[in-house]
């Protein structure tokens, strides 16, 4: 069953739309990674260069991340037919358990990449300890825990917007069949 463009438009609940917040801290997630990167190559660098490789594993998937978060994938696609199939025009259930799934995919993962900076660079808290420059090691911990959290996050929502997507398939599904037995 095709709906007509005015069905289209008051279909209820759309997906969640992208917001203008979420796209600036989106941006300044990547500005920031970009920046600690770009500084690791100059005699100003942040972090150990020790943690390089691991930095720029983190910067690229968080870049690969923002643009499977921004590109709209996993947002429900044609949820009016959807809706339609099912029965309804009405589109309240999914969108908030995606979104749901997404942010609560981003806060493990940013607590996971933190706990894993973290305890990674954990040596260059006492090394400045040892050589009287705990001060600096203990801003060079910190910034890993912080850049951990950060790219830990996004990589944490996209998975979450994965098992959302996924998830809302499989119940699509599991509904059709309901209905058509």
């Amino acid at each position: 069953m095709r709906l007509g463009r005015e069905q289209r438009r008051t279909a209820g609940s759309q997906p969640a739309v992208r917001t203008r917040a979420g796209m600036w801290l989106l941006l300044g997630d990547l500005i920031i990674l970009t920046a600690i990167t770009v500084v690791q190559g100059t005699r100003y660098a942040l972090l150990s260069r020790m943690n390089n490789t691991a930095l720029w594993i983190s910067v690229g998937s968080a870049v690969i991340a923002v643009l499977l978060l921004r590109s709209g994938l996993g947002g429900g696609g044609d949820w009016v037919n959807e809706q339609a199939r099912l029965g309804t025009i009405a589109n309240t259930y999914y969108p908030p358990r995606r979104e749901a799934l997404t942010e609560g995919g981003a806060v493990l993962g940013g607590v996971i990449g933190a706990l894993w900076w973290g305890a990674s660079s954990w040596g260059l808290l006492m090394q400045g300890m040892r050589y009287h420059a705990a001060n600096r090691g203990l801003f060079e911990f910190e910034l890993s825990a912080i850049v951990g959290a950060l790219s830990g996050a996004l990589d944490g929502a996209v998975i979450g917007l994965l098992v959302g997507w996924l998830w809302e398939r499989q119940h699509r599904r599991r509904r059709l069949a309901a209905r058509a037995s």
